[in-house]
């Protein structure tokens, strides 16, 4: 590992689970090995390590994502995997650098902090937040394409839904401990599926008829 990879790793894990505030040069030094002043020959100060990390953990879920849908074809797996694929990232964030799975890291405040910080990780997280939305709005397509997903479906809010309801599952896992149950999360991420899915919404619709027809049948 070379003495650049060294202060990132260590940065990442003090920014995630430290904070922005309470990390500071010192304690990345010591956590990396080396000499304070090696910090600054390789970045200006603290503010130029934590955009680096920023770009390093949005270019790294990227890759992921690009990574786990490069081999699918059905725009079913595709959903499903991207879900699963995201929430496996942040899953393993928190085992590289805390050593827990079931305690997820502040992925989402260290861009929270960015964002308000600085201008040029601001338009980085749109960035990421562009490719997400354009990745899913591609699934919904072809999914319209193959007749596999409900047609009158506004592809762009769908894509915003779907990214609402990932966030808001990965928030809620920061403070709330039993939304980490695989049950939960697989439910989630089928259910999202179901609502969009012809097959499924004509499933509902019938049984939906067949408990009308019983129940207006039904002697009084």
């Amino acid at each position: 590992m070379s003495t650049k990879d060294k202060i990132i790793a260590s940065s990442l894990k003090n920014f995630l689970t430290k904070g922005y505030e309470n990390t500071t040069m010192n304690l990345i030094a010591a956590e990396s090995g080396i000499k304070k002043a090696s910090l600054y020959y390789h970045y200006k100060n603290k503010e130029d390590i934590f955009i680096t990390c920023i770009g390093y953990l949005l270019d790294s879920i990227e890759h992921h994502i690009e990574s786990s849908q490069s081999e699918l074809d059905n725009p079913k797996d595709k959903i499903l995997t991207l879900f699963s694929s995201i929430i496996e990232f942040n899953t393993n964030l928190a085992y590289r650098y805390n050593k827990n799975y079931s305690k997820p890291l502040n992925f989402h405040q260290m861009l929270k902090v960015g964002s308000s910080k600085f201008i040029f990780v601001r338009e980085r997280i749109d960035q990421y937040y562009d490719f997400l939305k354009d990745t899913i709005m591609e699934i919904i397509d072809e999914g319209k394409k193959e007749k596999l997903i409900v047609n009158n479906i506004n592809t762009d809010i769908l894509a915003f839904q779907f990214i609402s309801i990932l966030e808001g599952y990965l928030a809620l896992s920061e403070i709330y401990s039993s939304i980490t149950a695989n049950k939960i999360r697989n439910q989630l991420r089928d259910s999202i599926w179901s609502s969009i899915s012809i097959k499924e919404n004509l499933q509902n619709a019938n049984k939906k008829s067949t408990i009308t027809k019983t129940f207006l049948g039904a002697r009084w």
